[in-house]
């Protein structure tokens, strides 16, 4: 990372904002799982054909392992799910739920 992103984070560490965890898979903005906040939260938008009809089950696994690993930290999550075939995003929400 460079300072400036360091000097941003700290800031926010230090309001305890969180800092979106976003997940574009056309990685159109930085991507970070660092907390900076007592709380995740975690922007999942897939693009393309891999998430033609939502997030594939394998993905939707893995965001649920990070989400473990969140909570063994003490870090609540909040997730929000929306890729280009919204009508999908019900479905991996609830799938990323158990």
């Amino acid at each position: 990372m460079n300072h400036a992103v360091d000097h941003f984070r700290s800031i926010m560490h230090a309001h305890n904002v969180a800092v979106v965890c976003a997940h574009e898979a056309a990685e159109k903005s930085p991507y970070t799982a660092a907390p900076t906040a007592e709380c995740m939260y975690a922007r999942l938008h897939g693009e393309g054909k891999k998430f033609a009809k939502g997030y594939p089950d394998p993905d939707l696994a893995a965001w649920a392992k990070r989400m473990r690993a969140w909570k063994k930290q003490g870090l609540d999550s909040f997730v929000y799910l929306s890729n280009e075939a919204k009508e999908y995003s019900p479905a991996g929400a609830l799938k990323l739920m158990k």
